[in-house]
């Protein structure tokens, strides 16, 4: 404290090379800003916690992993609108592989209590799809091996795994987003619309599922 002051997580364990980069502060002052009563500027010290204007849920968080700083001054779009392309780099951008949001709930059993909710690439593209820490297993299309095996490969130094598996789901996901991407203005209310429909059938489902599950838990 006599030499740095008071105890501060970004001095501690931050990078100084990045700490104050423009494509790193506006993320963080734009997640802050979602959730916070106060409003904070890029001129202030970004807190390493606070406390919340209300109750955040699921849809909060997803909210700000797909964000392009809409409404704010850090939104300033390329020639083609394309905000994933924004002259400074947003939260949800062109280098986003995936996007998740975990529900952990301690008053229900783990395995059906917790889940994350993962899209692939952006979350501005893609519904948010629910899995379950209790499952052995997914659809073929979204895995390249079985749950048993992942650690073990997890390592792998593989050059490029999607050549052996042709028929992934991931080769469609990426074939919709170049398509996307090619004209974002034109084509994402459409992609909105499926994402919002999606996003509301998976949500009425989970609680049918969760209520089926804790009954034979009770059982």
């Amino acid at each position: 404290p006599e030499k740095d002051g008071h105890f501060n997580f970004r001095k501690v364990y931050g990078d100084s090379a990045c700490n104050f980069a423009d494509y790193n502060v506006p993320r963080h002052l734009a997640g802050i800003n979602f959730l916070s009563e106060k409003k904070f500027t890029d001129n202030t010290v970004l807190p390493f916690s606070f406390k919340p204007k209300k109750k955040i849920n699921k849809k909060d968080i997803e909210n700000i992993l797909s964000s392009h700083y809409e409404g704010t001054e850090y939104c300033k779009l390329p020639e083609n609108k394309n905000p994933h392309k924004n002259k400074v780099r947003g939260i949800c951008d062109y280098n986003t592989q995936y996007s998740f949001v975990a529900q952990l709930r301690s008053n229900m059993p783990v395995n059906i209590g917790a889940l994350i909710w993962i899209t692939p690439y952006n979350g501005c593209l893609f519904p948010y799809i629910p899995v379950y820490f209790g499952i052995y297993n997914t659809n073929e299309k979204v895995r390249f091996a079985n749950y048993k095996d992942a650690e073990k490969i997890q390592f792998k130094n593989s050059k490029n795994n999607l050549e052996q598996f042709p028929q992934h789901a991931y080769i469609q996901f990426n074939e919709y987003v170049k398509f996307i991407e090619e004209d974002y203005p034109g084509r994402i209310e459409e992609a909105r619309i499926f994402k919002n429909l999606v996003e509301t059938k998976l949500d009425r489902n989970q609680k049918k599922l969760e209520k089926s599950v804790l009954e034979v838990y009770k059982s």
